[in-house]
């Protein structure tokens, strides 16, 4: 293979996400044009999508190579490269706040998409400066937030519950100050009904990275609290938490107007 092929290939595959590379696989062999297969891409990465694949001679010109070629890539994709524990306490205890750090840096890294669940998310949290960051920054990124009626609208009452009024976001603050993303809560339930609490705490990001743990985002949870969690690179299993997630939506949760 040629140097002028292998390296936007090599880029190629660094670039895609695995769910991109399978989608586009499949939309060429059922005889998609170029175009039409990138859909699955976002937006803003699509042109440098369609230059990598041309340069490296895919497409629709060669449609067994092509697939064979993004099948791999979305193959390579699925394989766990990395389970990194991730704490948080305070200062001088464990060292700094690794959670910390590294949800900042997923977030604001993030090129395709940004899927959190949270039971509390704070205007003080490192995950809503992000997060309001991305919406700013990169609007090409999809974001999708699940927060917990009770404990953003403030149908909640129990310990600490006037130091979080304080710094809470309601759902309807979410909304308006992401307007390009999807904010979910969870409904209101019928009468009779116990209301149902969204208590799950993870952050899938560009559809690989996984992280998991005990902690609430809030700041005493980022900067005070013993936290322990887990960061994985698996793109199949976030995809798999991502889809579990959107099944849930039709019975939990309901989108959030602004």
């Amino acid at each position: 293979m040629s140097p002028r092929v292998a390296e936007p290939l090599r880029e190629l595959g660094a670039f895609l996400t695995g769910t991109e590379a399978e989608g586009i696989a499949a939309r060429l062999t059922a005889g998609a044009t170029l175009s039409q297969a990138l859909i699955v891409v976002p937006a803003a990465r699509r042109q440098r999508a369609r230059s990598l694949m041309t340069a490296a001679g895919l497409g629709p010109q060669a449609r067994e190579h092509s697939a064979a070629v993004l099948e791999a890539v979305a193959g390579a994709a699925s394989r766990t490269r990395k389970v990194t524990p991730v704490w948080t306490a305070p200062a001088g205890l464990l060292g700094s706040g690794t959670l910390t750090g590294d949800v900042f840096a997923l977030v604001s890294g993030a090129t395709t998409s940004v899927v959190c669940a949270t039971f509390n998310l704070q205007a003080t949290s490192v995950l809503w400066k992000a997060l309001v960051r991305v919406g700013q920054r990169r609007p090409g990124v999809a974001v999708r937030l699940y927060v917990d009626t009770q404990a953003a609208d403030g149908l909640f009452e129990g310990a600490g519950a006037v130091r979080h009024r304080r710094s809470r976001l309601s759902t309807a603050d979410m909304a308006r100050a992401l307007p390009e993303a999807v904010v979910l809560r969870t409904r209101a339930p019928e009468e009779g009904e116990r209301p149902v609490t969204s208590h799950a705490k993870l952050l899938s990001v560009d559809h690989r990275f996984l992280l998991v743990g005990s902690a609430n985002f809030s700041h005493s949870a980022e900067e005070r609290n013993i936290e322990l969690g887990l960061r994985l690179d698996d793109p199949a299993l976030a995809v798999g938490v991502e889809r579990q997630m959107r099944d849930l939506e039709g019975t939990v949760y309901e989108r959030v107007v602004a």
